[in-house]
């Protein structure tokens, strides 16, 4: 027996207490990998709710401001709720967003001038989501708070590129300061913006521009951007 004893102490022994280790270590790594992706959900979890949270914040913060502008009938409060309510809520917060500006809409403390810039947004995005059929469209934007000075050269630059261009459709619109506000505009000088394979079109609307005594001081830029608009480029009259 202590033959036998000392054989498997012997010859037996390190390879079975080896095996042992390599199953506890197996096993200790399942439950720490387990642990690790059960902490990995929780964060996810966490942060899910601490962007409701500030999502929250940002509702009730833009609420709060149009209600204080309402009742106050203060016009310059008015302007600010209205551009509040455009930068700070978001595209995936639009159906807020639209009862927000529907609730200054229909109010009757609503000055006349901030009506008048709710229409020009409600004009803005109705034009911005049509289906165009044409072949390839161009829009000339002018800021609408400094009109006096955008506006003739945009409608210049309209005229000239419609007649240069013929096959496209060749548009002249109002960009509203509180959609220059919102992310992805920030329009602070005279720019062509367009999309990647669509930058001979850009240039050649550029040369056209240029090749015109149009602007005095400041020649438009071009500004390749991300956004996917196919057949669609758009061009930014800000200074002179």
């Amino acid at each position: 027996m202590k033959t036998f004893l000392e054989n498997l102490n012997k010859y037996w022994a390190t390879p079975i207490i080896a095996i042992i280790t390599g199953i506890l270590g197996v096993y200790t790594s399942a439950i720490n990998n387990k642990l690790e992706v059960q902490s990995a959900n929780l964060a996810v979890i966490e942060n899910q709710l601490k962007q409701k949270e500030y999502t929250n914040e940002i509702r009730l913060q833009a609420y709060s401001e149009v209600k204080d502008a309402i009742e106050k009938k203060d016009k310059k409060l008015q302007e600010a709720a209205l551009l509040i309510v455009n930068v700070l809520l978001e595209a995936e917060d639009s159906l807020f967003k639209e009862k927000l500006i529907d609730l200054m809409r229909y109010s009757s403390n609503l000055s006349d001038s901030v009506k008048k810039d709710i229409q020009r947004i409600d004009t803005f995005n109705m034009v911005q989501t049509q289906k165009l059929e044409h072949a390839f469209t161009i829009d000339v934007f002018y800021l609408d708070d400094i009109l006096k000075e955008a506006y003739p050269r945009a409608k210049k630059v309209r005229d000239l590129l419609a007649e240069n261009y013929p096959a496209y459709h060749v548009r002249l619109r109002m960009l509203p300061k509180s959609i220059n506000a919102r992310s992805g505009y920030h329009i602070q000088a005279n720019q062509i913006r367009y999309e990647k394979g669509e930058e001979v079109i850009a240039r050649q609307c550029l040369t056209t521009i240029t090749s015109k005594d149009i602007f005095s001081n400041e020649q438009p830029k071009l500004h390749l951007v991300k956004q996917e608009t196919p057949n669609y480029i758009s061009v930014f009259v800000r200074n002179m």
